[in-house]
C-alpha cells in the first residue's frame, strides 16, 4: 500500500509539490503515484512534477515547482527569487531566477531563467521554507552582476537595515567575485555607504541631493532629548543646527511608536531647525526641498557652538564607529 500519510506530509512541508519519484522512500512506486494523479486530476506544471490537489498557486508552491523539474538537486533559487525568499526585496518577480552547477542540463521553461556556475558550492546554499536558495551575500553578489549600481544599492542598504546581511559578509564574497564588473559594483555601493551611512534609500537620495548643493550633512547623528532618550537625525548640519528626518509613518512600527518618536522630536526642536520630508513631497517637490535646505543652512547664525553628538552605544552608532 505504501506510506500515503507520510509522502503528503513530506509534500506540504515542501509546497505541495513532489516530483514523481519522491514516493519512493514511502513505499510508492512512481507509476502508482502517477496513476493516482491521474485519477484525482492532480496539477501537473512540468514533466515528472506534481502539485497537491486543494493547494493555491503562489511564489512559494510555484517556486518548489520550479526547483522540482530540474535534474539537478543541487539547484538553488538566485538572484531576485531568492532575494524575496529572504526577504530582502518585498515583491517577487514574475520570472522565477535559479543556478545549478555548471554543465548541467538547462530545461526551457516558461518564465523561468536557468543560470550555470562553476563555483557554486555548499556554502553558498541555505534552505529558507525547505527550498534551496543561494545565502544573502551570494545572491546580491549574484545581483551585482546583473543590475547597475543605483539599483544595487537600495537592495543592499535594505538587506543590511534588516539585518538579513552585514557590510563584512558583503566585502568578504566580494573579494571572491570572478566577474570583475560584478566585483566593481558592489564594491562602490560598499564604499559609499561605508563614506555615507543611511538607513534607506530614501535617505540616499537626499543626502546625494544635498551634497550635489555643496552641504556636507552628517547621517544619523545622535542627539539626546530632555528626557534622556537619543534620537538620531537622518540629516544634520551640526554648525547650522539644522536637521532632517526623511522617514515617514511608514518607518513605525506602531501608531504608539510613531507618537513617541514626534514627541521627542518636538523636544528636539527647541534647539534644532527641522525640516520634514516624505515621500511623496520628495517625488513631487524635490527642489523645493533642497532649496529649503541649502536656505536653512546657509543663513542660520552662528550664536553658539556647533551641536556635539550624545554618547551613544546603540547598534547603529557602533557601526558607523561613534
Amino acid at each position: 500500500m505504501g506510506d500515503w500519510a507520510g509522502l503528503l506530509a513530506y509534500a506540504k512541508e515542501h509546497h505541495y509539490t513532489l516530483r514523481v519519484t519522491d514516493g519512493e522512500p514511502f513505499g510508492i512506486s512512481a507509476s502508482v503515484l502517477r496513476q493516482r494523479a491521474v485519477r484525482e486530476c492532480w496539477e501537473r506544471p512540468y514533466p515528472g512534477v506534481l502539485w497537491l490537489p486543494g493547494s493555491v498557486h503562489g511564489f512559494w508552491r510555484k517556486s518548489a515547482g520550479v526547483l522540482a523539474s530540474l535534474r539537478s538537486r543541487e539547484a538553488a533559487l538566485a538572484l531576485r527569487t531568492a532575494a524575496h525568499a529572504h526577504g530582502i526585496i518585498d515583491r517577487p518577480t514574475p520570472l522565477t531566477e535559479v543556478v545549478q552547477p555548471h554543465g548541467r542540463y538547462i530545461p526551457k521553461r516558461r518564465l523561468v531563467t536557468v543560470r550555470t556556475s562553476r563555483r557554486l558550492t555548499d556554502d553558498d546554499v541555505v534552505e529558507v521554507q525547505s527550498l534551496r536558495c543561494t545565502t544573502p551575500a551570494r545572491t546580491i553578489a549574484d545581483l551585482a552582476g546583473v543590475l547597475t549600481v543605483p539599483a544595487l544599492r537600495p537592495i543592499v542598504i535594505d538587506a543590511v537595515q534588516r539585518r538579513i546581511v552585514t557590510p563584512d559578509e558583503l566585502r568578504r564574497i566580494c573579494t571572491s567575485l570572478l566577474r570583475s564588473l560584478a566585483r566593481n559594483r558592489l564594491r562602490q555601493v560598499l564604499d559609499g555607504l561605508a563614506a555615507t551611512p543611511v538607513d534607506s534609500a530614501f535617505e540616499w537620495d537626499v543626502v546625494q541631493a544635498v551634497v550635489g548643493r555643496g552641504l556636507e550633512p552628517v547621517t544619523g547623528f545622535p542627539w539626546r532629548c530632555p528626557d534622556g532618550r537619543v534620537i538620531h537625525f537622518d540629516l544634520a548640519f551640526p554648525r547650522a543646527w539644522v536637521a532632517v528626518e526623511c522617514d515617514g509613518r511608514a518607518s513605525h512600527a506602531t501608531g504608539r511608536a510613531f507618537t513617541t518618536d514626534r514627541i521627542r522630536w518636538t523636544q528636539a526642536s527647541r534647539d534644532w531647525s527641522l525640516l520634514w520630508v516624505d515621500w511623496t513631497r520628495w517625488s513631487d517637490q524635490r527642489r523645493a526641498i533642497v532649496d529649503d535646505i541649502v536656505a536653512r543652512v546657509t543663513t542660520a547664525i552662528p550664536a553658539r557652538p556647533p551641536a556635539v553628538p550624545a554618547d551613544c552605544s546603540c547598534r547603529r552608532c557602533r557601526t558607523r564607529g561613534r
